[in-house]
Parts: structure tokens; C-alpha cells; sequence
């Protein structure tokens, strides 16, 4: 489906050429907020293959991998505190689980505060 300002239009190619520059710009609010749409369900559904409490790692730019626990979900990415408790705020696509990221992992977990 394409919408032409008037009218939606199934299979056609649109021809923007002939488009007046409001036009030009309602459609480009368009196409931007769908794509904003689509990075949220994105983001979110990559956040949601985690739980609050799962050991997680992520690999740093220099290449160091960095294990924690997720704490908070937010916005556009998840809080992980470190053991040392460092804080991260990390896309959740650059998450993965941690090894030894079972109950065992949680029940030999040490608690730290990070206020």
C-alpha cells in the first residue's frame, strides 16, 4: 500500500515527481514515523528475550566481553551492572547470555548496591 496524500493506492509505484513540497514533507513525516515504529517493535523485541536478573555479557569496542546482570529495561536499552558495579546502559542487540547464566549462576550471585 501507498499513500499519496489523498488516497491509498494498492501495487503503485508512486511517482513523486510530480509532488508539491508539502506534500514532499507530509509523506517524509511518514516514512519517518513508520520507521521510528519499526525500530521500537525492533528494540523492544530484542529487550524482551531477556529477563530482569539475567546474566548477560556484550562485547565492548576494544573487543573486552563484559558479563552482568540486566537491571533495568529502558527506553532504547538495558541497565547491566557489572560485579565489580560498573553500570552500562547497552542496545540489547549487543546482549547476549552469559555462561553459567543458569539458577546456579543466581544462587552463587553476590549482591551488590548500586545507589
Amino acid at each position: 500500500m501507498i499513500y499519496t496524500g489523498w488516497k491509498i493506492c494498492h501495487n503503485t509505484v508512486m511517482n513523486i515527481e510530480n509532488m508539491s513540497l508539502e506534500q514532499l514533507r507530509e509523506l517524509n513525516k511518514r516514512v519517518v514515523a513508520r520507521i521510528k515504529v519499526l525500530h521500537q517493535i525492533k528494540t523492544q523485541s530484542e529487550m524482551i528475550r531477556f529477563n530482569l536478573g539475567d546474566r548477560v555479557q556484550f562485547c565492548t569496542r576494544e573487543g573486552e566481553i563484559v558479563v552482568g546482570i540486566l537491571i533495568k529495561y529502558n527506553r532504547k536499552t538495558v541497565s547491566v551492572v557489572t560485579d565489580d558495579g560498573v553500570q552500562w546502559n547497552v542496545a540489547p542487540s549487543f546482549l547476549s547470555r552469559a555462561e553459567g547464566s543458569g539458577r546456579d549462576a543466581i544462587e552463587d550471585a553476590e549482591i551488590i548496591d548500586i545507589d
